[in-house]
C-alpha cells in the first residue's frame, strides 16, 4: 500500500474507543458526537463518481464504531465504479465487523491500515481482540499494513517489527507525530526534528535489517537537518520515499471538508459547494498551500533550492501557522 496515492478520506465518526496521547485528530474529536448518515454517504459516493475517482479511504475516530458500519460496507460493495477501499482502524472491533470486512474483500480490493499501539498500553482484553483480528485479516487476500506513530523519545518499536514478521507483512507505515497545539505555542521546530533524527534512522535500519520496508506517511524531517551520511541513510532506508505535504481531503460527517487534521481550524469548505475533487483541491491549494509555501520554516530556507522550487517535504505545514 502506497500512502502517497491516497487523496481523499471519509470520516465516518468523530469518536474512538482509545485515548492515545499523541492523537493528531484531537481538534475534531468529540466536540459533539457525530456519525455520518447513510444519506450523506450516498452524496459522497456521487461526488467521487463525478470526480472519476474509484477509491475511497475510510477514517474516524474509530470508523468501525459507527452504528451502521456494516450497512456502509454493503453500500460500498454495491458501487460498480468503486474499485478499492482503504480502512484506517485501530483493529479493535467485534466479530461481526470482521466478518463484514472479509465479505467486502470478496467483492472489492480492500486494504487495512491498523494503527498498532504498544501492547503495554492497551488493556489485555482489547489487545486479545486486536491480535485475533490481525491474524484473521492476515489469512485473507487483504492488503494489511501496520502503522506506528513516533511521539516520544526511547519509544519501543520492536513489537511492531516482530508482529509484522510474524504475520508475513513486508511494509510498515510510520510517522513522526506533529505535537498537539504546535501553532499556539512558542515551539522549537528545529530542536524537535533534530532531537528525533538518530532515533528515526535507528528505527529505519532496524526495519530493513528485518526485511520490512518502511514507508513514511507525513511530517518528514527537513532534509537540510541531515548531514551527508544521514541523508543517504534516510533516503535509501526509506525506499527513496520522502513525504511531501499536499492536500489530503478529509470529509467530515456533516460533509464539511478540511485539508487535513493538522489544519482543521485554518479553512473549511462544504463538499457540495464543489463540482468535483479537482475544484476542491484548487480551493485548498489557493487558500492554504500557496499561502504557506511562501513562508520559510527556517531563516536559511530562502536560499534553499528545495524551498525555491516549492518542494513541500519539510515537515508539516502546521509548523508555519504562527509565522503567518
Amino acid at each position: 500500500m502506497h500512502l502517497k496515492h491516497i487523496f481523499m478520506n471519509l470520516m465516518l465518526n468523530n469518536y474512538c474507543n482509545l485515548n492515545c496521547e499523541y492523537c493528531f485528530a484531537n481538534q475534531v474529536m468529540e466536540k459533539d458526537k457525530q456519525n455520518i448518515s447513510l444519506h450523506n454517504i450516498l452524496k459522497v459516493l456521487d461526488f467521487l463518481n463525478k470526480s472519476d475517482l474509484n477509491h475511497i479511504s475510510i477514517i474516524g475516530g474509530e470508523p468501525t464504531l459507527h452504528p451502521e458500519f456494516v450497512e456502509i460496507l454493503n453500500i460500498l460493495s454495491a458501487q460498480k465504479f468503486l474499485k478499492s477501499i482503504l480502512i484506517f482502524t485501530n483493529g479493535i472491533f467485534k466479530n461481526h465487523i470482521l466478518d463484514a470486512i472479509l465479505k467486502l474483500s470478496d467483492i472489492k480490493k480492500v486494504s487495512i491500515l491498523i494503527n498498532y499501539n504498544d501492547p503495554q498500553i492497551i488493556r489485555e482484553e482489547r489487545n486479545k481482540k486486536l491480535l485475533h483480528n490481525l491474524h484473521e485479516l492476515a489469512k485473507r487476500n487483504i492488503d494489511l499494513t501496520l502503522g506506528i506513530n513516533i511521539y516520544r523519545h526511547n519509544q519501543d518499536y520492536n513489537y511492531i517489527i516482530e508482529k509484522s514478521k510474524e504475520l508475513g507483512l513486508k511494509n510498515l507505515r510510520w510517522s513522526l507525530v506533529v505535537p498537539n497545539g504546535v501553532s499556539k505555542a512558542d515551539f522549537n521546530v528545529r530542536g524537535y526534528f533534530e532531537g528525533y533524527k538518530a532515533e528515526i534512522i535507528k528505527f529505519l535500519v532496524n526495519c530493513r535489517e528485518n526485511n520490512i520496508q518502511p514507508h513514511v506517511d507525513c511530517n518528514n524531517i527537513p532534509l537540510c537537518l541531515y548531514d551527508d551520511e544521514e541523508f543517504k541513510k534516510i533516503v535509501f532506508l526509506n525506499n527513496n520515499s520522502i513525504s511531501a505535504c499536499y492536500p489530503i481531503i478529509d470529509i467530515l460527517p456533516d460533509l464539511s471538508v478540511i485539508r487535513c487534521f493538522a489544519l482543521s481550524e485554518e479553512r473549511k469548505a462544504k463538499l457540495l459547494d464543489f463540482k468535483n475533487k479537482k475544484e476542491l483541491d484548487e480551493f485548498f491549494i489557493k487558500h492554504i498551500d500557496e499561502r504557506y509555501s511562501s513562508l520559510p520554516l527556517f531563516d536559511e530556507c530562502t536560499n534553499c533550492i528545495s524551498y525555491i522550487m516549492k518542494n513541500k517535504s519539510c515537515g508539516c505545514i502546521a509548523y508555519k501557522l504562527n509565522k503567518s
